[in-house]
Parts: C-alpha cells; structure tokens; sequence
C-alpha cells in the first residue's frame, strides 16, 4: 500500500500526464530513463503527455553527497583527498542514474592536477535496474501473449534493447573512454 499511499496521494487531481510522470517516478530509475526517452517521441505521445514527461529530463533531486564521496572512497579504496586535492560536495548536475561532481585530480606528490568531472552512479542503482528489468520483460511478455499491437510493434525486442542500453549507461568504465 506504500505505493498508493505515496503516488496516488501525490497525483490526485492532476493531469493525465502528471500522473504518469509521478507514476514513472515513483516506479524508479529505469521508468524515469523510459519517461525521458518517451518525452522525446512527439510523434508517438499526445503533445500533453510529451511535455509532462519532458519533465523527467531535468527535475531530478541529487543523492546526499556525503554517500557520493563514501561510495567514491570504497571504489578507490582510498580516503577522498588522497584521490583529489579538491572535490565539491554540490553536484554539478544529478540525473536519474547518477550525478557528477568537480575536483581537482591530485598528483603523486600530493600537489594539485587536472580539474576533472567525477560521476557516481546513485546507491544501489544495479540491483534496482536488474529488478525493473525483470518487471519490464515479464510485462513485456503478457503483453506480447495477449495483444496483437504488441505483437506487431514487438515490445519484448523494445525492452531487449532498452536493456542493453541502460546497463551500458551503468558501465562508467566504458563510458570513461
């Protein structure tokens, strides 16, 4: 009941397109990540629906930047200002699966090195986007067994490559070079 009590308060008396922006919110990430690429297909949406989802693009809270720096030191297994002689604790932007911050790169000797944009995927962004996934196929599937248009549009090939995509969005190694 957590999810009505939340969501459904939250969206009563809105818009169509506001209760399925706060619907997709609160469902999490990978449906934030959908809303946003869903916003961009004028073609496919009802113009009020596009821009309410337009919404996801840029409204998103950042994470406490005090877990961005924890997850920062474990991930280099150092204390922060060994890695950096300056980190900003405000993010530079934030966005549904990570955020980025500025610092300043320290050098062998201790003194300061390049100014670089250090990304951090929000806490216990995997495990919630293999769970969403595993939600997005099975619904996926009832729909395909069910519904000829999605048969015919091929949503379980859609979900498919939306997951590629996303874990590649989770993969900042790759993303780094």
């Amino acid at each position: 009941m957590l999810f009505r009590s939340t969501w459904f308060e939250r969206a009563r008396g809105g818009s169509r397109g506001e209760r399925l922006r706060l619907a997709l919110e609160e469902l999490g990430p990978i449906f934030i990540k959908l809303g946003q690429a869903l916003s961009t297909r004028r073609d496919l949406l009802p113009l009020d629906i596009a821009d309410e989802l337009a919404k996801l693009q840029d409204r998103v809270p950042p994470f406490d930047s005090a877990l961005a720096q924890n997850i920062i030191e474990t991930a280099y297994g150092r204390p922060l200002h060994e890695v950096f002689t300056r980190f900003d604790p405000q993010p530079l932007a934030a966005a549904s699966l990570a955020q980025v911050h500025v610092a300043t790169l320290a050098n062998a000797d201790g003194s300061a090195g390049p100014e670089v944009v250090v990304k951090v995927l929000r806490p216990g962004m995997r495990a919630s986007i293999e769970g969403d996934l595993e939600v997005m196929h099975a619904l996926a599937e009832l729909a395909r067994r069910n519904s000829s248009e999605a048969r015919r549009l091929r949503v379980d090939e859609i979900v498919d490559e939306y997951e590629k995509t996303i874990l590649d969005e989770l993969d900042l190694m790759r993303e780094a070079e």
